[in-house]
């Protein structure tokens, strides 16, 4: 399965001041996401998990799919100010990415109400949050779950919609582990000191 990710490349980029865009703008530098063009794309699915990884899946109006990996880390300083990103774009083969596309539209993508708004849902300060995003002529919408696959906060009750967009998670990592992706990218990385989320990390 994991052999479907065809080759990776890494790009490199100048000191930021991301934070001062709106948000829309800082997904797009963050991600290098594919700029939407209503001439040729009928829908963009976009998952996001942190400022560290994407998956981005497209939808032509042709009826063709594509679809790519992002894994984003930092370099940073004594001070831990982030000082250039490094990241690491892998093509998911267009079968897989229609696939996914698919099963995400089976799940009513677009329609998965963000975290604020569900009964019982789990939000918090630290930990790790995904975000949902749909991209379309009429559409530009974002939610966000803190913590969805953590079963640590998440013992009984389950708010359905919870349920369903872990169901997206797992269809995601029923093609390829988006850990071992990720950790795969930051083995190939050379000796630094480096950030990503609030995780400070050195490579000797």
């Amino acid at each position: 399965m994991k052999k479907r990710l065809l080759t990776l490349f890494f790009l490199s980029s100048i000191i930021s001041s991301i934070f001062a865009q709106e948000p829309q703008e800082f997904w797009e530098w963050e991600f290098e996401m594919t700029k939407y063009d209503s001439l040729i794309h009928e829908k963009i699915y976009r998952v996001s998990i942190e400022a560290n990884q994407q998956v981005e899946l497209i939808k032509f109006k042709n009826r063709n799919y594509k679809g790519h990996l992002n894994n984003v880390i930092w370099t940073t300083n004594k001070k831990e100010i982030r000082k250039k990103r490094i990241s690491n774009i892998i093509r998911i083969q267009d079968s897989i990415a229609g696939k996914l596309f698919k099963n995400f539209e089976k799940l009513n993508f677009e329609y998965i109400p963000d975290c604020e708004k569900i009964e019982n849902c789990i939000n918090g300060l630290d930990g790790e949050t995904t975000f949902f995003s749909t991209e379309t002529k009429k559409m530009n919408k974002t939610v966000s779950f803190w913590e969805l696959t953590s079963d640590y906060y998440y013992k009984k009750d389950i708010p359905k919609e919870v349920m369903t967009a872990r169901k997206i998670m797992n269809f995601i990592n029923s093609e390829f582990s988006l850990k071992k992706q990720f950790d795969d990218f930051i083995s190939r990385l050379p000796k630094g000191k480096y950030i990503f989320s609030s995780i400070i990390m050195v490579k000797k």
